[in-house]
């Protein structure tokens, strides 16, 4: 069975993450996704639990309108392909963005949607729609 994950922007700075000896990766942290309302909080493994009670090992809060799952495929290079990655196919194809619609993972490129299983080991991801949104500037 796969791995049902997620990533997503911390609020909290890079230095305050270091300084908690936080694994991110350029203030983005993967793991479990939990909501509340409009807050969403990515979570790090359970560390403790009864039945009254549930632990994590951490939790932090996230931009809410950068969390993204994982699609379960990698790229040609071994990247974990995630929902609002960029990614291009063929070097002069229009970049997609990969969402999430109708029940499955998809490519959205230039107001369409196609399935992008079929391309699995020949897509690059070349940034994500919340630090690179210039890259769709095909």
């Amino acid at each position: 069975m796969r791995e049902i994950k997620f990533r997503g922007k911390a609020t909290m700075s890079d230095k305050e993450m270091e300084e908690l000896n936080l694994v991110h990766s350029n203030g983005w942290v993967y793991g479990n996704l939990i909501k509340d309302g409009q807050l969403a909080f990515i979570v790090g493994p359970v560390a403790d639990w009864d039945s009254d009670y549930l632990a994590h090992e951490w939790w932090l809060i996230v931009e809410n309108e950068t969390v993204g799952q994982a699609t379960g495929l990698k790229d040609k290079n071994g990247t974990e392909i995630y929902e609002g990655d960029i990614v291009m196919y063929y070097k002069n194809n229009p970049r997609s963005v990969v969402v999430y619609n109708a029940g499955g993972f998809c490519l959205y490129t230039n107001g369409v949607y196609d399935p992008f299983y079929e391309l699995d080991g020949r897509l690059k991801v070349v940034g994500n729609i919340h630090q690179h949104p210039e890259l769709l500037n095909n």
